[in-house]
């Protein structure tokens, strides 16, 4: 119930605020020395766990080079099926990465280029449960109408094909177009 808490707050937390949830989350969840040490001493569940991204994936005020360490660490975690599994790690990537921010301030929506290299991989991949894959595909590369923020055509086009092809996916992909 905390991290569902901070999760629900967090996206109307000034940006100072917000960046020191991240310093406390981070060193949980992206991979180093300290993480693992950290990791082991507090013992989340795998539901607490879950909530810890999702809370962290809400914070739209952070700073990008935050961003991408988050999402690249997602990308790592998502490459096994085992990853993919895990609906969380999609979700927090799409919150991550998002072409339109729920709260956050337009400049620091993740760069276009970065999210067309994290599509991608995941384009590609085989989703264990495709019907709950569709939705959080299609926010990052959903279409604003804004040329800094899109995605070029051609990946866009590529994704919602993709995002088309899976159960429920018409109303996702149209989001992308």
């Amino acid at each position: 119930a905390w991290w569902i808490v901070w999760r629900r707050i967090g996206g109307g937390l000034a940006k100072g605020q917000q960046e020191q949830i991240y310093d406390r989350l981070a060193q949980l969840l992206l991979p180093s020395a300290k993480q693992a040490k950290k990791l082991a001493e507090a013992k989340p569940s795998k539901q607490e766990l879950a909530e810890m991204w999702r809370a962290t994936a809400s914070m739209e005020r952070l700073q990008i080079p935050f961003k991408v360490k988050l999402g690249d660490e997602l990308m790592t975690r998502m490459e096994s099926r085992k990853g993919r599994e895990d609906g969380v790690h999609l979700w927090a990537l799409s919150r991550i990465g998002a072409r339109v921010p729920l709260y956050g301030p337009l400049n620091a929506v993740m760069p276009a280029s970065k999210v067309k290299e994290w599509i991608g991989p995941l384009v590609a991949w085989d989703w264990p449960e495709p019907e709950k894959a569709a939705f959080p595909l299609a926010q990052l590369g959903r279409r604003t109408g804004d040329r800094t923020r899109d995605l070029d055509d051609a990946t866009r086009a590529q994704l919602a094909a993709t995002v088309r092809a899976m159960p429920g996916g018409d109303r996702a992909a149209v989001l992308v177009e």
